[in-house]
């Protein structure tokens, strides 16, 4: 007698098959899904970073508000603080509730969210060509801005980013 159908070990063979190849694209669907959010976190971190270095707009961020410094106010991990080339302005950032404020004559507004630390450094040459830290914005030769920007939970690193760019064409 000729029986036709499927017999259990055929049919479990089946199932493991099945199995195993939903196993490997839920493996690869989620090593996707993973890529892309990091690459969303990486990318959002950036368009802070850019902001509070660059500006947005019509705002100005560090970077532009240091290279037109005429001197430094205050210059710590709390508040970057720069007198304008009028001399009667005073632009300051500092990082408050995890933001980074910008205030001008004594308006304050969010410049950047996310933001966790801000630095500002002034550099200059010595008399051997060689760079050095200085606190004269007026005669430095380069600035530099550090943001740090907050991952949105514990296994995201914060994203320190730097940026720097030559002041004035010295002799």
């Amino acid at each position: 007698m000729n029986r036709r159908g499927v017999t259990l070990i055929e049919l479990m063979m089946g199932v493991v098959t099945a199995v195993i190849i939903g196993a490997a694209s839920a493996a690869l669907i989620k090593a996707g899904i993973l890529t892309y959010s990091f690459s969303v976190s990486q990318n959002a971190a950036l368009t802070k970073t850019r902001k509070a270095i660059q500006g947005e707009g019509s705002a100005t961020g560090i970077l532009p508000t240091g290279r037109g410094a005429y001197a430094v106010d205050a210059l710590n991990a709390a508040q970057v603080a720069v007198v304008s080339s009028s001399a009667s302005v005073v632009m300051s950032y500092f990082v408050s509730a995890g933001n980074l404020v910008k205030d001008t004559g004594g308006v304050s507004g969010v410049h950047a969210e996310s933001i966790t630390t801000v630095a500002v450094n002034y550099y200059n040459l010595n008399s051997s060509g060689l760079i050095i830290e200085s606190t004269s914005a007026a005669s430095a030769r380069l600035v530099t801005a550090l943001v740090t920007v907050a991952g949105k939970t514990v296994k995201h690193k914060d994203h320190k980013l730097f940026s720097g760019t030559l002041l004035r064409n010295m002799p």
